[in-house]
C-alpha cells in the first residue's frame, strides 16, 4: 500500500525528538502502520500534526490563504 501523509511541524516542540528519539521512532512507526487517530495524536507531542492520508494515485491540493497549490506545482 503506497500511502502519503501531509504533516505540519511545530518547531517549538522539535527538541523532544532529539530528547526521545526511540519514543519518536516508535510513535511514527505506529502511525505509519495504522493511520489511526490515536497514533496521530501521539505524534503531536513531538510537534508533528498530520492532515489526512491518501493513496499516491489520488490527486490533492493545498489551500493556503488565497493560493491553492496543486500536486507537482513548484513554489
Amino acid at each position: 500500500m503506497s500511502q502519503r501523509s501531509l504533516l505540519e511541524i511545530n518547531h517549538d516542540l522539535a527538541a523532544k525528538i532529539r530528547a526521545q528519539p526511540i519514543a519518536f521512532a516508535e510513535a511514527l512507526h505506529r502511525y505509519l502502520s495504522s493511520g489511526g487517530a490515536a497514533d496521530a495524536r501521539a505524534l503531536e507531542r513531538f510537534g508533528l500534526r498530520l492532515f489526512g492520508r491518501r493513496h499516491h494515485t489520488e490527486p490533492f491540493a493545498i489551500a493556503w490563504g488565497a493560493h491553492i497549490a496543486r500536486e507537482g506545482e513548484r513554489a
